[in-house]
């Protein structure tokens, strides 16, 4: 396989890994939720978005740092390598993305938390390339 295939598809997978981190923070929330009282985060209109949200704000708090360890065997199992540089880089794109994410409305910090890992994987992919080829 040439070097811009490897190179290609180097970032699509760790974009893929990106996205499934994500993904996999969204499910946590929809499982967690039902274990929030019914009657503190329900109400006649919502029903019990409030669960969902207060579940989320936990698993965001403490999961979004679970998800930062998990990507580095993530992204080794499907293939990228070298997969440490990979998995340390991403993180300051991570922790800026989560901070403009903070300082947005709603539905914009939505989009940007979702997508977060599917930017700084493959974003932090394209440099550490060069781990691996020595320079």
């Amino acid at each position: 396989m040439s070097d811009s295939t490897q190179g290609v598809q180097r970032l699509v997978f760790a974009g893929l890994v990106g996205m499934a981190l994500a993904t996999l923070l969204v499910v946590a929330a929809f499982v967690i939720a039902p274990l929030y009282p019914a009657d503190r985060y329900c109400g006649h209109y919502t029903g019990c978005l409030g669960r969902l949200a207060a579940a989320s704000e936990l698993v965001w708090d403490v999961g979004r740092w679970i998800a930062v360890v998990l990507a580095w065997p993530l992204l080794r199992f499907v293939g990228v390598r070298p997969a440490w540089p990979v998995a340390l880089l991403a993180v300051p794109v991570l922790v800026v993305i989560w901070w403009v994410a903070s300082e947005s409305s709603f539905l914009t910090r939505l989009g940007l938390l979702l997508c977060s890992g599917a930017v700084a994987y493959p974003v932090a992919a394209w440099p550490a390339a060069r781990f691996r080829r020595g320079g």
